[in-house]
């Protein structure tokens, strides 16, 4: 087993860490391009032949504003989310006409936020029952985020008619850590509204958070065991993100001391692992845990692993599938007038080289517990490419991070726990040295599964 520099944890603090996504490899290799109507025949090949495609729904509003949280939106008046919302079903209703989305099959929608359970049931009820008329296969999974204080039952009425699964920020069972970041229930209102969620919808998968400030590794298994003993079907560990400017980012600025560094991070999550492990619980994704029966995260297997093209509905949201990334423009009003104009409401896309495509493979293959296999990328990449990547790996296999088997390199326990540190390292070696594209050989692409 290797063993990591000296000075690993001393090089990556919370200010640093990052949830690493497919936006960073394009943006570290791509240049972007503005959209516009001239490029709609490009738009139309990207789904001429996919069979399937993954949907998500954006909510972008919320009640509260937690102090770590980047993605949060004041919630609006009545009026103002009816727009927005309405904006989205015609843009999709463009996108079936111009691409034939409602001739696809759709293994699975996400309906994200924000906090789409903020919506009035009437209004929740009319965005979910649009995007599941789509063709969704038998085994479909349609995943909706929620918060604690508003699932009342009304909404839960709504939500076990159209969901499969819920996907609910608690973050901890936990008073103290619940105010600290501005949590406005308790954790005997999050047990409750719990057991009755388990008990209506068919999986259920709840958020914790690690690395919150002053918070200790007791107070984190203690909200890890209350999980368990709920006997919640999927439970995800997350790592605090201190990004951007939420009012958390302040706070530690002012007093990084008083957050866990990252070798108590990566105890806390060892712990974790290891009780929810000996309670029965699988590692699906990476941080992700699951109960024995309990099926697979079908969203980020369609979207991750298998590539699935992904269309998007919203402001600033991503749309991406193998050979393309695409993002939605900034401002809802934009977006509103786009689509009344009949025009798709995209701001900036990145047309992908093989480079790209084989790193966000690599990166949705580790992000989902699964090995990279060199030989497998050959029959898709380059040589030269590929080999250029093995060499990049060699000393994360030196440090213990990954184990090569032949062709095979796999996550050990101490890859999985330093996973996005990993391909963070990837992805900065891809921004500094990237070879010039007329260098690679661009005649073979990554397969649609």
């Amino acid at each position: 087993m290797g063993r990591l520099p000296g000075d690993f944890f001393e090089q990556r603090t919370a200010r640093q860490f990052r949830f690493r996504i497919f936006e960073d490899v394009v943006k570290a290799c791509s240049r972007p391009s503005r959209y516009d109507d001239a490029a709609l025949p490009w738009i139309r090949s990207l789904y001429a032949g996919a069979p399937s495609v993954a949907l998500y729904a954006h909510v972008p509003w919320c009640v509260e504003e937690c102090t770590y949280c980047y993605y949060w939106g004041k919630i609006d008046k009545r009026s103002e989310m009816q727009r927005l919302l309405e904006a989205e079903r015609a843009h999709a209703r463009l996108m079936d006409e111009l691409c034939g989305l409602r001739e696809k099959s759709v293994p699975s929608i996400y309906f994200g936020g924000g906090t789409p359970t903020v919506l009035p049931r009437d209004m929740l009820e009319e965005h979910l029952a649009f995007f599941t008329s789509y063709r969704l296969t038998p085994d479909a999974e349609v995943c909706v985020e929620a918060s604690i204080g508003t699932l009342g039952r009304e909404k839960l009425d709504v939500l076990e008619r159209y969901a499969t699964r819920l996907s609910i920020g608690v973050q901890a069972f936990n008073d103290r850590l619940l105010g600290m970041v501005a949590r406005t229930f308790s954790r005997e209102k999050a047990m409750d509204v719990l057991r009755e969620a388990i008990a209506r919808i068919p999986s259920v998968n709840i958020d914790l958070l690690y690395g919150l400030k002053t918070q200790t590794r007791a107070e984190f298994l203690e909200s890890v065991e209350t999980a368990i003993a709920l006997e919640t079907p999927s439970i995800t560990l997350y790592r605090l993100e201190v990004r951007d400017d939420p009012p958390l980012v302040r706070e530690y600025e002012a007093a990084p001391g008083a957050f866990p560094s990252e070798v108590e991070c990566r105890v806390m999550r060892a712990e974790a692992k290891a009780l929810l492990e000996s309670a029965g619980y699988r590692e699906n994704l990476v941080g992700w845990f699951l109960k024995p029966k309990v099926a697979d995260t079908k969203v980020y297997r369609e979207r991750w692993e298998k590539q699935t093209p992904c269309v998007a509905f919203g402001p600033h949201v991503q749309n991406y599938g193998p050979g393309h990334f695409y993002i939605n423009v900034d401002d809802k009003e934009e977006y509103i007038a786009r689509v009344n104009a009949r025009s798709l409401p995209i701001g900036t896309k990145y047309e992908l080289g093989p480079l790209e495509r084989m790193y966000i493979l690599v990166l949705a293959l580790w992000k989902s517990n699964r090995p990279v296999d060199l030989a497998e990328l050959r029959a898709s990449f380059d040589d030269a490419l590929v080999q250029r990547f093995a060499a990049s790996t060699a000393r994360y296999v030196d440090w213990g991070l990954l184990t090569s088997a032949g062709a095979v390199l796999s996550l050990t326990p101490a890859g999985e726990s330093l996973l996005e540190w990993l391909l963070g390292d990837l992805i900065q070696q891809l921004s500094t040295s990237r070879p010039a594209p007329e260098r690679l050989d661009d005649r073979r692409s990554l397969p649609l599964l």
